[in-house]
């Protein structure tokens, strides 16, 4: 996986706290580092800190202050959260700046590979940017900065000496136009699917009927935890959520109900292979997790989050997938996708041929 001339050592790798996914995906890039006896340090803040103290608990890891990424409940004030999103997007660049100095100058790293956070390079390092999302599906009120973000975005992917996207470069793909449309690195590197499940076997658990991943950026992410509540709780199917947060330990059961803070990865495994059905969010880290286990899923993307809307029905568009908005989730468009379900296997199944899985 790794390129370039550099024969690195010790390796520092950090990953984006806005959702889980960008730590637990950096999960088949430390893991294959340790095989392969290399020294590697860790930087994190929020929930990919608490995953990495669980996941790696006897590795240095550095805990860094990062702002929150919120969405809005309103479509009302979209457009200022939306400014506000990447207002704090470059806040969190500077806070990275300011604290790496003296990491580096404690850990001295021969390599940097950062997923998504754009301020975590070093000029004195060779420095590697992970990121699927090069081009922006912004709302229509607001497609003229496309071209805008793309080149802001290009301007602080040049500053790294690589750019890996966790993706294959020809169709069928999993990320669409996001980086497939525009590239704007010379040395940009398609590394193929990017999952801790890539290399992982274990044994299904048929215990619940359905599972729902329940990742991502607050509030949505309680809302539709609620939703999946009051849509089953009368039914007869046995339902577990997992809510994605690593920081937090607490198991609650409504009736047919199981919801958990965080599910590690053994389980997420066997219940992903062992339930009837899965429901998630369209995190691509998740999309690409079901993929390399094998499993499709009804996806509800978080709403106005348009990154999500557009894999939804870029994957929907393969039917590998069915996507469904959450204002439209229910019992009923559940049931229909339960119907579906045979054929998106069949077709996810012959994906998976393709790309070697």
């Amino acid at each position: 996986m790794l390129t370039g001339k550099n024969e690195s050592k010790h390796v520092l790798i950090s990953a984006l706290d806005w959702g889980l996914g960008h730590a637990t995906r950096t999960s088949e890039i430390i893991d294959r580092l340790l095989s392969l006896n290399y020294k590697v340090t860790l930087i994190g803040s929020g929930r990919g800190y608490y995953y990495f103290k669980q996941r790696y608990p006897d590795m240095k890891i550095y805990k860094v202050f990062n702002l929150t990424l919120r969405y809005s409940r309103s479509s009302k004030t979209f457009h200022l959260k939306i400014t506000w999103v990447f207002l704090k997007m470059f806040i969190n660049i500077l806070l990275d700046r300011l604290f790496l100095p003296k990491i580096l100058k404690e850990t001295k790293p021969d390599l940097i590979i950062s997923d998504s956070r754009f301020g975590i390079r070093s000029k004195k390092v060779y420095s590697i940017i992970i990121s699927h999302l090069i081009n922006f599906h912004l709302p229509k009120s607001v497609q003229f900065l496309d071209t805008t973000i793309f080149w802001n975005v290009c301007r602080l992917i040049n500053k790294y000496n690589e750019h890996w996207i966790p993706d294959y470069a020809l169709e069928p793909n999993l990320s669409g136009k996001l980086s497939h449309f525009r590239l704007c690195h010379p040395n940009t590197y398609y590394i193929g699917l990017l999952s801790r499940f890539k290399h992982y076997n274990c044994q299904p658990n048929y215990e619940y009927d359905i599972f729902c991943i329940v990742s991502g950026i607050e509030p949505q992410r309680t809302i539709f935890v609620q939703k999946i509540i009051n849509t089953f709780k009368n039914t007869d199917w046995k339902v577990i959520i997992a809510s994605g947060a690593p920081e937090k330990n607490f198991e609650q059961n409504y009736n047919n109900i199981t919801l958990v803070s965080y599910m590690d990865g053994e389980k997420f495994c066997q219940y992903t292979k062992g339930a009837k059905y899965i429901i998630v969010r369209a995190g691509y880290s998740t999309l690409m997790d079901l993929v390399a286990l094998g499993r499709t899923a009804l996806i509800v993307p978080t709403p106005r989050q348009t990154e999500q809307e557009y894999i939804a029905w870029h994957l929907n568009s393969q039917k590998i997938f069915q996507k469904i908005s959450q204002k439209q989730f229910s019992l009923q468009s559940f049931l229909k996708f339960t119907q579906q379900a045979p054929i998106l296997q069949k077709n996810l199944d012959n994906l998976r041929k393709i790309y070697n899985l």
